[in-house]
């Protein structure tokens, strides 16, 4: 079984993860979702949780998911532009809003997610730590 670090399991995941964006207004969580994958993105939560997590952009209480999804994808993709970040997940990891991105997953569950992406079972490893002179 292949031994890869913590952050080389991010780097692949984010790969493949952005590779099967089928189109550009996609985000991770979209790709998540669809693949019944990864941490299942958009679909593990509710309405009225998105509509809470989200109310300084909803307007309105009833708006429908997918206009609020719709909201939160360019939401999300103006964060990606802005921070200079690659996916949500990491988008996520630094505002929190609707989960901890990256930092949500231990090594065990980043491979169990690698195994689902890519069919084949490694062990994720933490990273080495780095020490200053």
């Amino acid at each position: 079984m292949e031994r890869i670090s913590r952050s080389e399991c991010v780097r692949r995941m984010r790969e493949r993860l952005l590779k099967l964006a089928e189109d550009e207004g996609d985000t991770v969580c979209d790709v998540a979702a669809r693949e019944v994958v990864f941490c299942r993105g958009f679909d593990r939560f509710p309405t009225p949780l998105l509509q809470e997590r989200f109310a300084w952009m909803a307007h309105d209480p009833d708006i429908e998911r997918e206009e609020l999804l719709d909201r939160i994808r360019r939401w999300i993709h103006a964060r990606e532009q802005v921070l200079d970040l690659p996916t949500a997940c990491d988008v996520m990891k630094e505002e929190g809003d609707l989960c901890r991105g990256w930092a949500t997953f231990n090594l065990e569950k980043l491979a169990a997610s690698y195994q689902e992406l890519f069919g084949q079972a490694v062990e994720v490893v933490a990273d080495p730590q780095i020490v200053e002179p």
